[in-house]
């Protein structure tokens, strides 16, 4: 896995740090939506929609190669927290959304009470992080990057598409044997989901003219995007 951050060179580390056994450290991911990331529009999207998210690839064990660290494992699984957090930031942008738990066909949109369909799907999580060591004290730096698909399926055609990344850092304070680094890779997961989430949000909220009109082409969209 390809670290998205240039960390700085470190050249000492304190004792106790590499020169020890592999260590598991679960890595905990709470809900991070976002919430204040809407501009242009009056009021919310109105209609019924149906969200289902795919994000498998953030369920991985995480592994930091040549920082200090490099025997642990970090079993990190924010699965539910990027659901959660999707459906909570759309919630403040759209009538009526909730989540579904498996994708729907556009024919059976309108048969189920749906006027379309948001699917997210988590493309990749990117990761890094390295040791600062202090006078007193040892930090953990982390980054995290979540790259994430778009599309918002009509009942006749896709009326949107879009592609966005989010990257955040976190700075822990760890002890011996890098005892809560885990909390940094937590935190820095969170801040990209937010982000990310954000980026999303504010496409759609520039888009929202396009989201009440009946089935506006694909085509439209693509071109004025870029897509």
């Amino acid at each position: 896995m390809k670290p998205y951050i240039a960390f700085p060179v470190v050249g000492v580390l304190i004792f106790g740090l590499s020169a020890c056994v592999s260590k598991t450290y679960p890595v905990t991911v709470n809900s991070a939506p976002a919430l204040s990331a809407y501009a242009n529009y009056e009021g919310k999207i109105p209609g019924y929609y149906a969200l289902y998210v795919e994000a498998e690839k953030l369920n991985q064990v995480l592994k930091f190669a040549g920082f200090g660290c490099d025997e642990h494992n970090y079993p990190t699984d924010a699965r539910a927290a990027f659901e959660s957090s999707s459906l909570q930031t759309l919630e403040h942008l759209i009538e009526h959304v909730e989540t579904v738990p498996e994708p729907i066909v556009r024919s059976e949109l309108k048969t189920k009470g749906y006027d379309a369909m948001i699917l997210l799907e988590v493309e990749d999580l990117d990761a890094a992080m390295v040791v600062i060591p202090g006078t007193w004290d040892v930090d953990a730096l982390a980054g995290a990057k979540i790259s994430v698909n778009m599309s918002v399926e009509g009942t006749e055609k896709r009326l949107l598409g879009g592609f966005a990344e989010g990257a955040d850092e976190s700075q822990v304070e760890i002890g011996r044997y890098c005892a809560k680094s885990e909390v940094a890779v937590g935190k820095a997961i969170e801040g990209a989901i937010e982000k990310v989430l954000k980026r999303l949000t504010v496409m759609l909220s520039n888009m929202t003219e396009i989201l009440r009109q009946e089935s506006p082409p694909a085509d439209d969209f693509n071109r004025s995007y870029g897509t």
